[in-house]
């Protein structure tokens, strides 16, 4: 009786000692592809998206209409992913959107039509500088500034 026991002792250890074997490679398996490793502290990851204000210089106003609450185009920022997103909460017909840098050269540029495409995302400069965001449509040109730094 005391051999069996014997033998289911040293079995349980070397059950044991594989399970330990096997947790410990699974957790430096783990750990050394980078999972349990602390995240790149860069700033400009979680930033939440930020609106450029855009002055209406024209506008389209149709007879017998009021004019809407919502803005007819938003712009907003995203430095996380080096985007800049223009929202169309109107229909303006065919518009031209571009980037401007500060010494008036054209940095990014897209045409559309904001029935079909409501919104348009457009590549974020990658140069320090102060920028304007310019909407140029058939009856409707709105402008927007915003800084790279």
């Amino acid at each position: 009786m005391s051999n069996f026991k014997f033998k289911l002792m040293n079995r349980q250890k070397l059950i044991r000692t594989i399970l330990k074997g096997i947790f410990f490679s699974l957790f430096a398996a783990l750990y050394s592809t980078g999972l349990f490793a602390a995240p790149d502290e860069d700033p400009n990851t979680n930033l939440p998206p930020e609106e450029v204000a855009v002055r209406i210089v024209t506008t389209p106003v149709k007879p017998g209409f009021e004019r809407s609450i919502v803005a007819p185009v938003q712009v907003f920022l995203y430095r996380a992913d080096s985007e800049i997103e223009v929202i169309f909460n109107q229909n303006l017909g065919e518009v031209y959107v571009q980037i401007v840098n500060h010494m008036g050269i054209v940095v990014d540029s897209y045409s559309c039509d904001s029935f079909f495409e409501p919104f348009v995302k457009l590549e974020s400069p990658s140069t320090a500088g102060y920028y304007t965001v310019c909407i140029y449509g058939n009856s409707f040109h709105g402008t927007g500034s915003f800084t790279i730094d």
